[in-house]
């Protein structure tokens, strides 16, 4: 978590599992569950006196359960947390994301997976290249980065789909990190129960047999992705103002060296 404003930090959960079904992840196969507030409460409170000034508001997608979303963030605006969590892009209307800066949030990390809308919908992301410019641009009004989650190989993925990603990437977006998966069957899943498979170890980094293109066809594409999004000058710049000094070399010699 090189990003986190403040060290040590803690996780914090306000619900369990995911109310959403999307057909390559399993969280949604567990029963989703959303914690008592008087229970958080009490646990920010505890969190508070030990010193705590950093939150890792590890909820699966918050803003999932709209009142649910609104009583956390109403318990968090009394303290002074600084924080961060995972969400999906149509939970984050610009109302939400200027609630979430308000109560501490700067970074939001989202499942975004691909901007090529006959890949997404199928898959439970039922959004195009607007929605993703629109949801942008709400997060710089509301001041808080947004760390961009990506998986190459999915069904529908072709060489001219990678490169629709690629290309928003370099041209359109503009995150605060970009973290790209390959597509790798997770136990459990919609998308691996209908492939026969997912029993093996869930490997995102290699990826699988089981993308839609061949592996060695995805990690190229990844590797040129990430140099292009990286081995910027000006994204070098940003991310050593926001980054310790240490994980910022690991990091571009990792980009330099791919």
């Amino acid at each position: 978590m090189p990003l986190q404003r403040h060290r040590p930090f803690a996780s914090f959960l306000s619900d369990y599992g995911c109310p959403y079904d999307c057909a390559f992840c399993n969280t949604g196969r567990l029963r989703y569950r959303t914690r008592p507030a008087d229970e958080l409460r009490d646990e920010l409170a505890t969190l508070a006196e030990m010193g705590f000034r950093e939150l890792f508001v590890k909820d699966m997608s918050f803003g999932a359960h709209k009142r649910h979303a609104d009583e956390t963030l109403a318990l968090l605006a009394e303290r002074h947390f600084s924080w961060h969590t995972y969400a999906r892009l149509e939970d984050l209307p610009p109302a939400v994301l200027a609630r979430m800066a308000e109560t501490g949030a700067h970074l939001v990390q989202v499942g975004l997976e691909h901007v090529v809308p006959e890949i997404l919908g199928p898959m439970g992301k039922p959004y195009g290249v607007r929605d993703i410019e629109e949801f942008f641009a709400a997060s710089r009004d509301a001041r808080i980065d947004v760390g961009l989650h990506l998986v190459l190989g999915l069904p529908g993925e072709t060489p001219a789909t990678l490169a629709a990603l690629e290309d928003f990437l370099a041209r359109e977006a503009d995150p605060a990190y970009v973290s790209i998966n390959l597509y790798a069957p997770r136990k459990g899943a919609r998308l691996a129960q209908a492939e026969g498979g997912g029993d093996d170890p869930h490997d995102s980094t290699r990826g699988s047999d089981s993308g839609a293109l061949p592996r060695d066809v995805l990690r190229r594409a990844r590797d040129r992705m990430y140099r292009r999004f990286y081995a910027r000058p000006a994204r070098v710049r940003r991310l050593a103002g926001q980054m310790r000094l240490p994980e910022m070399w690991h990091g571009v010699r990792r980009v330099f060296a791919g």
